[in-house]
């Protein structure tokens, strides 16, 4: 093996011993192989139609993935057209309705300042 100082002993251990456990670099895919550094070559090597079969089988499942998860996008992005449709016509309603209790109190006022002023005439009358 390779030469290194003892204070580097840990980093030579975890990072470049050739004797040090290593997983499998398609471990991510499935592959459950634990093997020596100096034996990922060869394993590599002997494991390519093991690793490319494990490496397709993920790539369908994502794809099934990203189906679904398309479909439902999909399916969100009717019901936020569907919601932004709804709220757009409650605001319309709702502006309408306002302009409405807008002219009745307008009238209601009115008529308050026209009784206010008829009371205020008879009360100044009966008070003389």
């Amino acid at each position: 093996g390779d030469f290194y100082p003892r204070h580097r002993t840990e980093v030579h251990l975890r990072d470049v011993c050739s004797l040090r456990n290593v997983k499998c670099p398609f471990h991510n895919v499935g592959c459950t192989a634990v093997i020596l550094a100096k034996d990922v070559p060869p394993h590599l090597k002997e494991f390519a139609e093991s690793h490319l079969l494990l490496t397709a089988d993920r790539l369908g499942e994502q794809r099934m993935q990203v189906d679904r998860m398309s479909d439902r996008i999909s399916g969100l992005e009717r019901d936020n057209a569907q919601l932004r449709k709804w709220l757009r016509q409650s605001d319309e309603r709702l502006g309408n309705e306002v302009k409405e209790v807008d002219k009745k109190l307008g009238k209601v006022s009115s008529r308050l300042t026209t009784l206010e002023r008829r009371c205020n005439s008879e009360f100044r009358s009966h008070v003389k």
